[in-house]
């Protein structure tokens, strides 16, 4: 009689699972037997989202630099009194506000994507679990270890 997916979400609960996709032990377990389309799904939103979350750190840190040489136009404009000053601070005081407002925005979703990854990362380790618990798959998958 197959394990239910049900057994298995029961049996994770809410053990932190490192993220698969990164584990090499995880890719041992397909190399002889492939995997299902459910599992490469998953596999590539898994993907995507990482991807995802390492250019927002990355775009927050390059729109900071931006940002900070923004500020430091402004403080050498200040002594000078002339209208292309002026206009020099007044673009960079916009342009300071809409990097802040693009940081704000990117950090939200920073805070939103560690949740989505440990969710797609959950249901590809259920996924694992039984497509290495069915009767022709067992011994194919009992060398290698799984993390529930």
């Amino acid at each position: 009689m197959p394990i239910s997916e049900e057994k298995f979400r029961e049996a994770l609960g809410d053990k932190r699972i490192p993220v698969l996709i990164l584990d090499n032990k995880w890719h041992k377990l397909f190399k002889r037997s492939g995997t299902t389309p459910e599992i490469q799904e998953l596999e590539k939103e898994l993907t995507d989202l990482l991807k995802r979350q390492g250019k927002l750190n990355s775009e927050i840190k390059d729109i900071k630099k931006v940002k900070s040489e923004l500020m430091n136009n402004i403080v050498s404009s200040m002594d000078e009194k002339d209208k292309d000053a002026e206009k020099k601070v007044n673009d960079s005081k916009r342009l300071i506000n809409e990097a802040n407002d693009k940081i704000d925005s990117y950090e939200d979703e920073l805070l939103e994507l560690p949740r989505e990854i440990d969710k797609v990362n959950k249901e590809l380790m259920i996924q694992t679990m039984a497509l290495c618990y069915e009767g022709t798959r067992i011994s194919e998958c009992g060398s290698v270890y799984l993390y529930a």
